[in-house]
C-alpha cells in the first residue's frame, strides 16, 4: 500500500493533445476541475505544469490553487530573455506570485547558458520559486549538471519498468546532494497498453515483451505503478489524466495487492524505443 500524497498530478493534458493512448484529446476545463477535485481531495497537492503545455497553466489559474505545490518549466533555447518571459507570463497565467518549483525543461539550456542557472538563482533569491532545477532528457545530463557544480533542489526525469537509465544518477542526486526526485512517463505515454498490432515495425524489439506483460499481468497498470513508487529514491511520482476515472484507477492501484510481481528485465532497449521524441508519428490507435 502506497500513500496517494507520493502521487503529483500532471496537467499537460489540460493544455495540449498528450499521449499515444489518449483518444479523448485535450481535458475540456470542466473536467480539468474535477480532477484536480479528486487529486486535492486524496492529499495529491504537487502539480505538474510548463509554459509549453499549452493553456494547461490557464486552466490551473482558474482553481484555487493555495494549498498546491505549484512546479512549471521555461524552454528559452538557452535565451535569458525568453526564460525570463516565459517565467514572467507563467506567473501571471498561473494567478500566483510565487511557485514552487522552477524547472528547465531541457538541462541544455542552463549547461550552455550559466547566465540562466544565475538568474534563477535570483529568482529563489527573491522567494519567486522555493526550488529550481531541470528536466531531464539524456541519462548522461546528471553527471554534467553535477559536474559544472549546478546542484539542482528538484529535478524530474522519466522513469518505468522498461527505462531504468536515470536511476543511478538521481539515487546520487539525492543521497549525497538533497535533491528532490520527481519521476514521469511511468506507463510510457500508454506505450504499454497498445495493442502490439498495430505499433509500426520501429517497435518490433519489444512488441513481444508487451505482449507478454499485457497477458501475464493484469491489472498491468497496477502493477506498472507499484514497480516504481517501490523505489525508495522517488519523492513523486508524476501521472497525467484526462479523466476522473482515470485518476480514480490510479488511486485504486495505491491499495491493490498485486499477485505477482513483474519479471526481470531481461534485455537492453534502445534508447530512441524509451525516449518519445524519437518515435514515428503513425503511431496513434
Amino acid at each position: 500500500m502506497y500513500p496517494s500524497s507520493k502521487l503529483g498530478l500532471g496537467t499537460v493534458q489540460f493544455g495540449l493533445n498528450y499521449g499515444i493512448a489518449n483518444s479523448i484529446g485535450v481535458t475540456p476545463p470542466s473536467e480539468a476541475k474535477a480532477i484536480l477535485d479528486l487529486a486535492l481531495a486524496n492529499q495529491i497537492y504537487v502539480l505538474d505544469t510548463a509554459h509549453a503545455y499549452g493553456e494547461s497553466e490557464k486552466v490551473l489559474g482558474t482553481y484555487p490553487l493555495h494549498t498546491c505545490k505549484l512546479v512549471t518549466k521555461f524552454f528559452s533555447g538557452g535565451d535569458i530573455d525568453v526564460a525570463r518571459q516565459q517565467f514572467s507570463e507563467s506567473l501571471e497565467r498561473l494567478n500566483q506570485s510565487s511557485v514552487y518549483g522552477l524547472l528547465a525543461h531541457r538541462c541544455d539550456e542552463i549547461l550552455e547558458n550559466p547566465e540562466i542557472w544565475k538568474w534563477m538563482q535570483e529568482q529563489k533569491e527573491s522567494k519567486l520559486v522555493e526550488k529550481i532545477g531541470v528536466s531531464f532528457t539524456e541519462p548522461e545530463q546528471i553527471d554534467e549538471l553535477i559536474e559544472s557544480k549546478k546542484i539542482p533542489d528538484l529535478v524530474q526525469a522519466p522513469f518505468n519498468y522498461l527505462d531504468r537509465r536515470y536511476q543511478t544518477g538521481l539515487q546520487k542526486l539525492r543521497d549525497y546532494y538533497g535533491t528532490e526526485i520527481h519521476v514521469r512517463s511511468v506507463f510510457l505515454q500508454g506505450l504499454f497498453f497498445m495493442n502490439s498490432d498495430l505499433l509500426p515495425s520501429f517497435f518490433d524489439p519489444i512488441k513481444k515483451l508487451l505482449v507478454d506483460l499485457q497477458v501475464q499481468h493484469q491489472p498491468l497498470y497496477v502493477g506498472l505503478l507499484q514497480w516504481v513508487l517501490q523505489h525508495n529514491f522517488i519523492d513523486k511520482v508524476i501521472i497525467g489524466v484526462n479523466t476522473v476515472e482515470q485518476l480514480t484507477a490510479n488511486l485504486q492501484a495505491l491499495h491493490e495487492t498485486y499477485a505477482t510481481s513483474l519479471p526481470e528485465l531481461a534485455v537492453d532497449i534502445d534508447s530512441k524505443i524509451l525516449n518519445p521524441a524519437f518515435w514515428p508519428s503513425n503511431i496513434k490507435n
